[in-house]
């Protein structure tokens, strides 16, 4: 990802630790797995053996089976438990570390909001153009409709986007989120496309007074900050 800052979460101590303890409790479970392997093929090597001998070894050992080590056995039990709690540990450890990913990427993305905000508002000025332009067209060919030509050149109208001016296409829905969200200003909308009967302005004003009765006040919207204000951060206003 290109941004104008370095993105790590490694600068954030409290997820840094939680994730290399995550880190040792998984080495940990690594180990204790290899160990039990080891234990099993030792008790299945002996179980395969047969006949006096493996009856004898038993009779000398105590084991409860013919050939099997009683002290493997009881090792293995033991290996088994530390699995399991070791398996718990790594769930509980891996929600620590979930949290102190969420805490740490609240902050990253805090201090990359006005650099994400300046894309949103180029998307939204390029889409403002694209609805124009889609509406030329449109009237090009509705005006020789009307005059009662035939229309006999390839249709190149861009109707994927929808009628900017009726809500709920999808540009319409673009702008309203990137307007609330202050990326771009109402006045920056051609005014035809707010209008009513047709148009979406009081789809905008009820979306703008429910976020601000949810929402904090935020700070002077990207699209109302001077250019001078954004150069001192040594970052170019969009």
């Amino acid at each position: 990802m290109k941004t104008e800052k370095e993105i790590t979460l490694e600068s954030h101590a409290g997820f840094v630790a939680a994730k290399r303890r995550l880190q040792e409790l998984q080495s940990d479970l690594s180990g204790a797995e290899a160990e039990q392997r080891t234990i099993e093929r030792r008790i299945s090597e002996a179980r395969s053996r047969s006949g006096i001998e493996a009856e004898a070894e038993g009779l000398l050992t105590g084991a409860s089976e013919p050939g099997v080590n009683q002290g493997d056995e009881q090792e293995l039990g033991r290996v088994r438990h530390r699995l399991a709690v070791l398996s718990a540990a790594i769930r509980q450890q891996g929600e620590i570390v979930g949290n102190e990913q969420r805490k740490a990427s609240l902050i990253v993305c805090d201090g990359l909001r006005d650099e994400y905000e300046k894309l949103v508002r180029n998307i939204a000025l390029a889409m403002i153009g694209l609805g124009k332009a889609a509406l030329s067209e449109r009237h090009f060919r509705d005006d020789l409709e009307g005059a009662g030509i035939k229309w006999y050149l390839p249709v190149m109208g861009f109707g994927a986007i929808g009628d900017p001016r009726l809500y709920e296409t999808k540009i319409t829905m673009y702008l309203i989120a990137a307007i609330v969200l202050g990326c771009v200003s109402r006045s920056e909308v051609p005014q035809d496309w707010l209008d009513a009967p047709r148009g979406w302005g009081c789809y905008l004003d009820r979306a703008i007074k429910e976020r601000e009765a949810t929402q904090p006040a935020a700070a002077t919207p990207v699209s109302q900050r001077p250019q001078s204000a954004a150069k001192a951060d040594g970052r170019a206003h969009v």
